[in-house]
């Protein structure tokens, strides 16, 4: 009995290797279809790598470590355009990535307020939106890891396109650090924090 309950589990722990061996293909199968796809894109623009190696294998490798792990990423792409040196491009393609993500959070938030709370005076509501977008932005400071740069140079100057990656917890928290502090400064805390701090860490779609 206790031979056959042996060969059962070994048979069963087989079973959930060749089922993990098997999703592990078809996850890497997507990501080299998918690094295909933007390789091509990009190089119909114009763009190389910065780093030395070829563009698709570059792609691949930013995929993998956007899609595994245990924590969600999302994907932020930030740009610079014809500037004089490469450290000046990469300075403007940070700030751009933050200032689109902060963008993209505060609109989400002001939809949500203006459909959900209406009684708001549209004042204080602009404020502190105002002020959330310009905290988001400051305390996305280090936190975007960039993970793939690329380039193209002619004589008016170098352009990029960095893609970062912000882990979805340190997102949702730095959002919220902000969100606090801009509806304390308009006094809507104490009567609106619980229920606009909710809505933190939804509508990521446009940029997962």
């Amino acid at each position: 009995m206790k031979k056959l309950l042996s060969a059962v589990a070994l048979v069963s722990f087989l079973m959930m290797g060749l089922v993990a061996n098997s999703q592990s293909r078809r996850e890497m199968k997507a990501i080299q279809k998918e690094a295909k796809v933007l390789a091509k894109e990009l190089k119909k623009e114009g763009f190389k790598p910065l780093e030395l190696g070829v563009l698709e294998s570059h792609i691949e490798r930013f995929l993998t470590k956007k899609y595994s792990g245990e924590t969600t990423k999302i994907e932020i792409v930030g740009n610079a355009e014809e500037c004089e040196t490469m450290n000046t491009a990469q300075t403007v393609a940070y700030t751009n990535a933050a200032n689109i993500y902060a963008a993209d959070r505060s609109a989400y938030i002001k939809g949500r307020v203006t459909s959900e709370v209406a009684n708001i005076p549209g004042q204080k509501v602009d404020n502190m939106l105002a002020a959330f977008e310009k905290l988001v932005g400051q305390k996305l400071s280090g936190e975007l890891q960039r993970q793939l740069t690329v380039v193209k140079e002619n004589r008016k100057g170098v352009t990029i396109r960095t893609y970062y990656l912000i882990d979805f917890e340190v997102a949702r928290n730095l959002q919220k650090e902000a969100l606090t502090q801009a509806l304390e400064e308009q006094e809507l805390y104490q009567e609106y924090g619980s229920k606009i701090s909710s809505w933190i860490g939804e509508g990521f779609e446009n940029l997962k």
